[in-house]
């Protein structure tokens, strides 16, 4: 379950610890142990305003600001990892002329994350659910299999948050019905994020990211 507590932060429950996202910070924030339970308790309660104590816990690591917007934790989302696996033109499907702008979708989003915040960043590739028809599973799988085989050409070392983010660029609006996930492990600490459809995820495998617990969508 994903509790969006502040327009720009984010938590979740990964086993017995409570991660926040700060995407204003761009940061990720594991709440103290001896603050977990009281943390917990606001979350599941759904209280507007948070006990004295997480409040202080937020402003004092500066995810809670004066000026922010009342807190909204009560807004609660539960993402399901879809199962099914891309077809097999993901191995077969060739990468054309497409290599220059597969390369120029992972320059400019490199510039971006490079220039900006990640809050802004997100708000560009921020999707909703299309009402026009869904994109057929086939071509998109096909589209991202060109990609993943374009991608190498590209100079940019590979890391999760780079080529998800470059991927939904390149796909522009074929992407309308994918969502962009961000999530974590507790023991240890990683992050992680991937770009899914309503049926496949489309850059890793349900193997890898099922590990992780969801702690923000865009």
């Amino acid at each position: 379950m994903i509790h969006r507590i502040l327009p720009h932060a984010t938590a979740c429950i990964a086993g017995d610890a409570i991660i926040l996202l700060d995407v204003r910070q761009d940061r990720y924030f594991r709440v103290p142990s001896q603050s977990v339970e009281l943390m917990a308790a606001w979350l599941r309660d759904r209280h507007t305003s948070p006990p004295p104590a997480v409040e202080q816990l937020l402003r004092a690591n500066g995810i809670a600001r004066t000026g922010d917007p009342e807190y909204s934790h009560a807004v609660g989302e539960t993402v399901r990892i879809p199962t099914d696996l891309l077809s097999p033109c993901w191995r077969t499907a060739e990468a054309d002329a497409r290599y220059s702008s597969v390369a120029t979708a992972v320059a400019s989003t490199w510039l971006s994350l490079r220039l900006r915040a990640l809050q802004p960043v997100l708000t560009d590739h921020a999707h909703v659910t299309s009402p026009r028809r869904p994109i057929d599973s086939r071509y998109l799988n096909d589209r991202c299999a060109t990609f993943a085989r374009s991608r190498p050409y590209s100079p940019f070392p590979r890391n999760c948050l780079l080529d998800t983010l470059s991927l939904d660029r390149w796909l522009g609006e074929d992407a309308r019905d994918c969502r962009i996930v961000f999530g974590v492990t507790a023991a240890p600490f990683t992050a992680h994020c991937w770009l899914q459809s309503p049926h496949t995820v489309l850059n890793d495998s349900y193997d890898h990211v099922s590990r992780y617990t969801p702690i923000l969508t865009a």
